[in-house]
């Protein structure tokens, strides 16, 4: 069970969806003629990812890509309109999850060939009211049924 660092402790995680990594970049940027992109082609280009401590996934990725000294990373924030302004102003590349592509117009969307997902999900409190109980066994049966 993939967790939100900052919430393990109060809350328990349930999976709904997972995506894959992507990187944004401009449309004219000459990776953006590739299909998808390997760790190795980031090399001399600076990439602007989540602070560490926020994700476990995120985490993940940031550790493979520091395996890359000429990636040049800035970590700050959490993914936020900010923090896209500015990657998009000093022309950084940004490494997201799919869903969050929309986030980062006119930037177009490249797959990160890496095996890790984003999750995405519901949090609630590991001792939680009967009526979220309910609500989280309902939806899981559904889900399964799906």
């Amino acid at each position: 069970m993939y967790k939100i660092q900052y919430l393990d402790q109060s809350f328990n995680f349930l999976k709904l969806e997972e995506e894959p990594i992507f990187i944004a970049l401009p449309p004219n940027h000459k990776l953006a003629r590739k299909d998808s992109i390997d760790l190795k082609d980031l090399e001399g280009y600076t990439v602007a990812i989540e602070k560490s401590g926020v994700s476990v996934i995120g985490d993940k990725v940031k550790e493979k890509l520091e395996k890359y000294p000429q990636i040049n990373l800035k970590s700050y924030g959490i993914y936020n309109s900010s923090f896209f302004a500015t990657a998009q102003y000093n022309n950084y590349l940004i490494c997201i999850a799919k869903g969050m592509g929309i986030d980062t117009k006119p930037y177009v969307l490249r797959p990160l060939n890496v095996s890790e997902k984003a999750l995405y999900g519901i949090y609630y409190r590991k001792k939680p009211s009967n009526l979220v109980k309910e609500f989280i066994k309902n939806f899981s049966e559904k889900k399964t049924v799906q």
